[in-house]
C-alpha cells in the first residue's frame, strides 16, 4: 500500500525586495521546496528536498553568489525557457569557470547571481506525516517526475530516485491561499514501487 502524504505549500516567498527579505524564514524542519520562474505565473524551474529546509536555502543561495551554481539568462527566469540548453545559461559552474569568468569579471557575474537569486520565488512544504530523507527522495522524484511529464522545463534533469527504487508515495499537493496554479505541481502524484 502507498504511503499517503499531504503537502501543504507554503509561499509564496521572495528575496527581492526589503520587506520579502525581512519575512523569508524558511522552516527549520525536513521537506521540500521549489524554486519558481516566470513573470506572470509560477512554473517550477527547480524542486529539492532537505532534512532543514532553512540550512538548504542558506547553501542554494551562497553557492549561487559565490560562482557554485548555473546562472540563468531573463528568458528563463521571467519566460520560462529551458534552463538545460546553453543558450540559456549565463554561467555555467566548475573550477575553470570561477577562475576564469566569475573572478576575472565578478563585478558582471555577481549581478548576474544577484539578479538570479531575487528573480525566484519560492515554495515549501513540510510533509505530514512527518518523513525521513528516503520518503522525502520519492515525493521529490514524484514532483520531479510529474513536471517532466507535463514537459515542464526544470533544471532537475532526473528524479533523485529510480521508481524501481523509491518508497511507493502518493502526494497530494495542497496550494496556499491565493495561488491558483503552480506550473508543473500536479494536485496529485505519485512516485515509486516499493511498499
Amino acid at each position: 500500500m502507498p504511503l499517503e502524504i499531504r503537502l501543504d505549500w507554503q509561499g509564496p516567498f521572495g528575496l527581492a525586495s526589503a520587506e520579502q527579505r525581512r519575512t523569508f524564514r524558511p522552516p527549520e524542519q525536513p521537506g521540500v521546496y521549489l524554486w519558481t520562474v516566470g513573470a506572470n505565473r509560477y512554473q517550477i524551474s527547480y524542486v529539492g528536498e532537505a532534512g532543514n529546509i532553512s540550512n538548504r536555502m542558506y547553501t542554494h543561495a551562497t553557492s549561487m553568489l559565490g560562482g557554485a551554481c548555473y546562472l540563468y539568462k531573463d528568458d528563463h527566469i521571467t519566460q520560462g525557457a529551458d534552463p538545460n540548453k546553453s543558450q540559456h545559461w549565463e554561467y555555467r559552474p566548475g573550477l575553470e569557470s570561477l577562475v576564469g569568468q566569475f573572478l576575472s569579471n565578478y563585478e558582471w557575474f555577481s549581478k548576474a547571481a544577484f539578479r538570479n537569486l531575487v528573480g525566484y520565488t519560492f515554495f515549501w512544504a513540510v510533509p505530514v506525516p512527518t518523513v525521513n530523507r528516503e520518503i522525502r527522495e520519492s515525493i521529490e522524484s514524484a514532483i520531479i517526475s510529474a513536471a517532466q511529464e507535463e514537459s515542464v522545463p526544470i533544471q532537475n534533469v532526473r528524479p533523485s530516485v529510480d521508481r524501481l527504487r523509491a518508497r511507493r508515495v502518493h502526494v497530494s499537493n495542497i496550494l496556499p491561499s491565493g495561488v491558483t496554479s503552480i506550473h508543473g505541481l500536479r494536485s496529485r502524484c505519485e512516485y515509486g514501487t516499493i511498499e
